[in-house]
């Protein structure tokens, strides 16, 4: 009897030890998969970051990627580049932000330049008032689609160019 005592007495106080256990061990398991999310969070940052401090080096020792073949690539990427760095923390005044948002305008300023180009050498010569004010107006819309507002000066330049198209035309006609 004695023995059927001490066993029940054991197994009494084993359970809650037992469900104290649980509860410690649970709450353990719960603060290290918190550690490791937070961990991967920053390992995930830190890659970002070193990838960036990368591209600064390549530009700052003369061996920058070269650029994408066309606009639209050059563009989304510095766009990348940029909601990167703002993802990441920096500021609007941070110097890398700020040289992001130049190299992001200098790039859409030359997609301008090159669509000007280009509009203006496919279109053939003597070609009727339509084509020149099509090609324009194409011209335009393709900036729009890279994200030019309308108050960007190049918009604005080719709003007066067609402009001064369908004045002309409409002279000539």
């Amino acid at each position: 009897m004695k023995t059927v005592f001490a066993a029940c007495v054991a197994i009494c106080f084993a359970v809650p030890l037992h469900a104290a256990d649980e509860t410690q061990n649970t709450n353990r398991i719960y603060r290290l998969e918190t550690q490791v999310k937070t961990l991967q969070e920053t390992v995930s940052s830190l890659q970002e970051e070193n990838e960036i401090l990368k591209d600064q080096v390549a530009r700052l020792s003369g061996n920058a990627n070269l650029p994408a073949a066309n606009c639209a690539d050059r563009t989304a990427a510095l766009e990348a580049k940029l909601e990167h760095l703002q993802k990441i923390g920096f500021r609007e005044t941070h110097p890398d932000t700020i040289n992001a948002q130049a190299q992001l305008a200098k790039a859409k300023s030359e997609c301008a330049t090159e669509a000007e180009a280009a509009t203006a050498a496919a279109a053939p010569k003597g070609a009727g008032c339509t084509a020149t004010i099509a090609a324009l107006q194409d011209q335009k819309d393709k900036l729009i689609v890279l994200g030019f507002k309308e108050n960007h000066p190049d918009i604005h330049a080719l709003s007066a160019k067609i402009k001064a198209a369908t004045a002309e035309c409409n002279k000539a006609g």
